[in-house]
């Protein structure tokens, strides 16, 4: 892997109205957290096997699991710049492997195919074992958000606000916006108490 994120954490994950949006910002800033990065618009497109084997431990709530997907910041369809990352659960913490990625052009939802391609070409140069995992995945949901990026004085906790919720599933070639919800994720070391 190019990218390791080695030590485990908790990440918590907290779903929230949106009317709560300004006080939430507004008590984080006054205990003492800080704007962490700029805001931006995230992409990930997530990958599973056929009979959606990852999506079925993440509800059955398995200890033990990985998440595959691609992510990349601005427009949706664009010239990408992605990073490939693997989610690594392990009972309750969490860590993250990421592999850049060559530029792939992503210009509609009709492109997936393409991209999908690229994407095994690109991992199969610069890791085989990953490779390997990724040869019977297809890629099955696209997301998107506007993220703000919060963190403790301390550095140790990071917390994250999601809005402007996007949805696309490549199976059934349906979409759906949320925009009445916000997702709240805490993330700290395994040593802190938030």
């Amino acid at each position: 892997m190019e990218s390791h994120q080695n030590n485990y954490r908790y990440e918590r994950k907290y779903i929230l109205d949106i009317s709560n949006y300004s006080t939430l910002v507004n008590e984080l800033l006054s205990e003492g957290m800080e704007v962490h990065h700029p805001a931006r618009f995230i992409n990930n497109i997530y990958f599973d096997s056929l009979s959606l084997k990852s999506f079925f431990e993440n509800i059955e709530g398995e200890n033990k699991r990985n998440k595959y997907r691609l992510r990349w910041y601005g427009e949706r369809f664009s010239l990408l710049e992605p990073t490939f990352e693997i989610k690594i659960k392990r009972d309750n913490v969490n860590r993250k492997e990421s592999i850049k990625i060559s530029k792939i052009d992503f210009k509609s939802f009709n492109d997936i195919e393409e991209l999908h391609n690229n994407l095994l070409d690109s991992l199969e140069e610069k890791n085989s074992l990953v490779f390997i995992e990724m040869i019977n995945k297809i890629p099955t949901l696209l997301n998107g958000y506007d993220r703000e990026y919060f963190i403790s004085k301390d550095g140790l906790t990071r917390l994250t606000i999601d809005r402007n919720l996007f949805f696309y599933n490549f199976m059934s070639n349906q979409n759906n916006s949320i925009h009445n919800k916000m997702i709240i994720e805490v993330k700290y070391p395994t040593n802190v108490t938030p």
